[in-house]
C-alpha cells in the first residue's frame, strides 16, 4: 500500500480476492482507480455496503462479484469458518455445488471467468499495481488473465506463492509476464521482517521451509 500511494495518478490498482476490500478502499482513497474481485457473496456485501458510504469510493472502485479462472466454469465455496471468511476456498467444477436446496449464488457457487474476457470494460495501457489472494487458486486467476496483463505496465504484484503453484501449468507464461515488465520477486522473512530475493528460475522448490506458503513481491527493477 505505501508503494501504491507513491504511484502515479493513473496507476489503478488491480484486486483479485478482495475480501471485505481493505487494500482497494485505502487504493481509491489515495485517487487510484479500483478494479476488484470478490465471489463470496457476505464479503461482496461489505464491500457495496462501504462504497456507499464515501463518494471517493463510489467513483473509483468497480467491484465485480465473480471468481477468476483459466476457462469459463462455475465454481463451489468451501473451507471457510465462521469467524474468518478470508479462507474461503474455491472447488473448481462445471456443476453448481450441491447443498441442501436450491444452490444460492455467492453462498453455494460462483461464476468462473477468465479476466480477459473482460478487457473491453476494464483499463487498457496503464500503469497497474496487482494484489492476488486467492486462497490457493493463483494459477487459474492468472492463467485466464495473461492476454489482458500483457496490455498493462505493471509496477508492483504482491501474491501468496502457495504450495499449489508449484505445479501450476501457467507458472511460466507468469515469469515471462513478469520479465516483460522488469519485476524481480522477493519473499517475506516473517521472523526477520525483511525481504529475500528469489531467483525466478528456480520457482518449483520455493515454499519448501514453509509448509503452507510464501508470500511473493515483485517490484520494478532498473533495464539491464
Amino acid at each position: 500500500m505505501e508503494f501504491t500511494e507513491k504511484t502515479s495518478p493513473d496507476t489503478f490498482f488491480l484486486d483479485i480476492g478482495a475480501n471485505i476490500s481493505m487494500y482497494s478502499l485505502h487504493a481509491a482513497v489515495w485517487g487510484r482507480d479500483v478494479i476488484a474481485f470478490e465471489p463470496f457473496q457476505r464479503n461482496y456485501q461489505r464491500i457495496c455496503k462501504s462504497i456507499s458510504m464515501k463518494k471517493a469510493f463510489e467513483e473509483r472502485l468497480t467491484i465485480f462479484n465473480v471468481t477468476l479462472t483459466d476457462h469459463p466454469t462455475t465454481v463451489g465455496f468451501s473451507s471457510f469458518t465462521e469467524d474468518n471468511f478470508g479462507r474461503v476456498h474455491v472447488d473448481d467444477q462445471d456443476s453448481k455445488a450441491e447443498s441442501s436446496g436450491a444452490p444460492v449464488r455467492g453462498v453455494d457457487y460462483a461464476p468462473g471467468v477468465e479476466l480477459s474476457s473482460l478487457k473491453s470494460v476494464l483499463p487498457l495501457n496503464h500503469p497497474a499495481v496487482i494484489k492476488i489472494d486467492v486462497a490457493g487458486t493463483e494459477c487459474g486467476a492468472l492463467g485466464g488473465a495473461m492476454e489482458y496483463l500483457h496490455t498493462l505496465d505493471i509496477h508492483y504484484v504482491a501474491i501468496e506463492w502457495c504450495i499449489e503453484m508449484r505445479k501450476c501449468q501457467h507458472a511460466e507464461a507468469i515469469f515471462e509476464l513478469f520479465r516483460k515488465n522488469r519485476l524481480t520477486p522477493y519473499q517475506l522473512l516473517y521472523l526477520e521482517n525483511k525481504w529475500k530475493p528469489l531467483n525466478p528460475t528456480e520457482w518449483r522448490q520455493w515454499g519448501n521451509d514453509k509448509p503452507t506458503f510464501e508470500v511473493l513481491k515483485t517490484h520494478k527493477i532498473g533495464v539491464g
